[in-house]
């Protein structure tokens, strides 16, 4: 029986998700594990966590061996648990007879840098500039005028500012965990040092801002969740729009966003040319997944965030390699069931997709 580990910084017994998947996994003959990384034991090469019971349907905790594959869900931050985690996790990566389901993405600029030595897909990558210090902010903002600084490392939507001017001042928007908007006018020098304590907790990376409102003046992206299927080909599991809170910034539905069906976005924006779009997106799906892959590792599933502008440019805001769900359980009711059995398909047919060496990954 092939032995499968979710790993997580807080393993969860009530997780839908993952308690879905471990009911799954007695077709596949595949016993499902989860736990921390913080609570593996390198000498041992063993773990403190929970087994799912398939006869009791729950999960009970134990110490168990090491699983023979790892599907990586863990989110980082500057916690110290967290950077402790990070080496156990690399090390876990390095091991020849562990294999991850994924191995994740770098840091975003990594991402951009290495993607902007493809034309065919840096054409769809917005300018984007690494503020090394205070005053790269103010000189990209005065010759853009408007601009969003987001972490390199970040996620959900976790400490993006929109920034823009006004006259003499300087205006600094962003989100909180709440979802509620915050507004500051700024002299420059208190914006400077703003961005200068700012600079002490992230490195950012500034990008202007590109056109995302609709006609009601919301926020809105595609997310499209991708996935692989047992031959090893990316498949769209999912794809719709997110809509966030009028002159917001944000369309990350921890951010207070909700979803929308693609084709419900569509026929509310009949003005717009969804032949020119769709065939932009179609050159995107095409290439962008198996690029990421060729510049880092293999992946298993990818969220993709695209940015459509009213003269139906294209643009790709973000990739996560860890992305969350909730466009299946929102939209697409009647996919849950699928989404359960996709890792699980995937692990059963990985043996015969990974014949030659390939690169690990490095921690995200």
């Amino acid at each position: 029986m092939k032995t499968l580990g979710i790993m997580t910084l807080d393993p969860s017994t009530e997780h839908s998700y993952y308690n879905g998947i471990a009911k799954e996994a007695d077709n596949y003959d595949i016993k499902v594990f989860q736990f921390s990384p913080n609570k593996v034991n390198p000498i041992r090469e063993e773990f403190d966590g929970y087994y799912f019971n398939q006869l009791t349907q729950e999960w009970i905790a134990g110490t168990h061996p090491l699983p023979e594959y790892i599907y990586d869900k863990t989110s980082y931050s500057q916690h110290p648990d967290s950077l402790k985690a990070k080496t156990i996790v690399q090390w876990l990566k390095n091991k020849q007879d562990i294999t991850f389901l994924g191995y994740g993405l770098p840091n975003k600029w990594r991402i951009h840098e290495t993607l902007q030595a493809y034309p065919s897909i840096s054409q769809y990558l917005p300018t984007t500039k690494l503020g090394e210090n205070e005053q790269d902010v103010l000189s990209f903002l005065k010759s853009e005028k408007e601009i969003i600084l987001k972490p390199i490392d970040g996620a959900g939507g976790y400490a993006i500012y929109h920034i823009s001017t006004s006259k003499e001042r300087i205006i600094v928007k962003t989100t909180k965990a709440n979802g509620k908007m915050v507004e500051s006018l700024l002299q420059p020098s208190s914006f400077l040092r703003l961005t200068r304590r700012l600079m002490k907790h992230h490195t950012f990376m500034m990008q202007p801002r590109l056109n995302n409102l609709s006609k009601e003046k919301q926020p809105f992206d595609l997310r499209i969740l991708l996935q692989k299927n047992m031959e090893g080909n990316w498949r769209i599991a999912g794809k719709g729009i997110r809509v966030g809170a009028k002159n917001g910034i944000l369309t990350n539905i921890s951010a207070g966003a909700r979803f929308l069906h693609y084709h419900e976005w569509k026929e509310k924006n009949k003005h717009l040319d969804w032949g020119k779009i769709e065939d932009q997106l179609t050159n995107i799906l095409l290439l962008f997944p198996s690029l990421l892959e060729t510049s880092f590792a293999p992946l298993f599933e990818l969220g993709l965030d695209i940015l459509i502008e009213p003269d139906h440019s294209l643009w790709i805001l973000d990739t996560n390699s860890k992305p969350g769900h909730k466009i299946i359980t929102s939209l697409y009711s009647d996919r849950v069931t699928a989404l359960f059995h996709a890792p699980l398909k995937y692990l059963s047919s990985m043996e015969s997709m990974f014949e030659h060496p390939f690169s690990r990954g490095e921690i995200k």
